[in-house]
């Protein structure tokens, strides 16, 4: 595509599931930080477990433009969480508890979002030298470009006394998620309007080492009444986020 998003299919023949989504890789083209990364190329190639995606992305970095060739790393629910990596141009570092991370010099001043251990920290900028430096020493991190993960619901039709909610005014006051091995994350009615999830009944912040929660969280939604009632759903931290199923209550007009 000429505007450089990556547009993909989920395919689920089984269940008769056909449906297109969009992704914007981390990062920017310009220097100006007004266009995103641009995926020029993209390939499906065997690997050693699975097909792999692998794109040619290109980058405003350091005061030029590059190009770099990057695969689309899988997540496998039944690891650990500080194993994920859910930030774009990523690197991985594995051994002995450090502060200093160095190998960064492909992301050169660049704010880049950090997995230290499972647990989210202060976002970071790379430094000329390619490092970054923690506050506290890490033995698994995590370091790349954020990105944002969004979700809208259609216009939902719950019924009515006279038939149907469309057309109609309608609100929804309370919406349950169900979620799996996740945490972090936002719900609420708009882009303008969202309140974080709290998980395990702890208040436990996303940036901390709380545990993946699976199951139903409940959330009070504070829109008002309007003829098309939808929930939107954010995510921008790098951590597993799986949403099995959404439950609006809603009441409608009529």
């Amino acid at each position: 595509r000429a505007d450089g998003y990556l547009p993909c299919l989920t395919y689920e023949r089984a269940q008769e599931v056909v449906a297109f989504h969009k992704h914007w890789l981390g990062g920017y083209s310009d220097s100006g930080q007004s266009v995103r990364t641009i995926v020029e190329q993209a390939a499906s190639i065997p690997g050693t477990s699975s097909d792999e995606l692998w794109v040619v992305a290109k980058r405003y970095i350091n005061g030029g433009t590059v190009r770099y060739i990057e695969y689309l790393s899988h997540w496998d629910a039944h690891v650990e969480k500080e194993d994920g990596i859910f930030c774009d141009s990523a690197i991985t570092y594995s051994g002995s508890a450090a502060t200093i991370i160095t190998g960064l010099w492909h992301l050169i001043g660049q704010t880049v979002t950090v997995l230290a251990d499972g647990a989210v920290i202060a976002d970071k900028t790379v430094s000329a030298t390619g490092t970054i430096t923690l506050s506290t020493a890490a033995a698994k991190v995590h370091v790349g470009l954020p990105y944002t993960s969004t979700l809208e619901t259609l216009d939902i039709e719950a019924g009515a006394v006279q038939g149907t909610a469309q057309g109609k005014q309608k609100r929804i006051h309370n919406v349950t998620l169900r979620v799996d091995r996740s945490l972090g994350g936002s719900v609420g009615s708009s882009s303008t309007k969202l309140d974080p999830l709290i998980f395990n009944d702890a208040a436990e912040a996303a940036t901390t080492s709380a545990e993946l929660f699976t199951g139903d969280i409940s959330v009070p939604m504070p829109s008002g009444w309007e003829a098309s009632a939808s929930t939107y759903i954010s995510h921008a931290v790098p951590l597993p986020f799986t949403v099995i199923a959404i439950m609006p209550e809603m009441t409608a007009t009529g």
